[in-house]
């Protein structure tokens, strides 16, 4: 999940955008693995991940609207994904708001 504060409305708001993976685009070849993970919200947004066995490191790749938005790298899973998401919402990417 990735997720921003701000205000919408004259109020506060939380906007969170969920990403669930795609299972028929699962890879492997050779040493690498990588799924990517599309926003449940719709639009044209997914992630890409990706595992390296040889190196033992972990890159994530945010695509919106058919731009590239960021990315991040790490070799242990917990790390790496809190360095993932921090990445946050990008202007129009479709997601969920929640009044505070």
């Amino acid at each position: 999940m990735f997720s921003q504060y701000g205000t919408k409305d004259g109020k506060n708001v939380m906007g969170s955008a969920i990403y669930i993976p795609d299972l028929k685009s699962y890879k492997q070849l050779g040493e690498k693995s990588s799924m990517k993970y599309i926003n449940s919200y719709g639009g044209i947004s997914w992630l890409l991940i990706e595992y390296d066995l040889s190196t033992k490191n972990y890159n994530g790749y945010k695509t919106v609207n058919d731009i590239s938005v960021g990315e991040a790298s790490g070799p242990e899973w917990n790390m790496f994904f809190v360095h993932f998401t921090a990445l946050g919402l990008t202007n129009g990417e479709r997601c969920n708001f929640k009044e505070l």
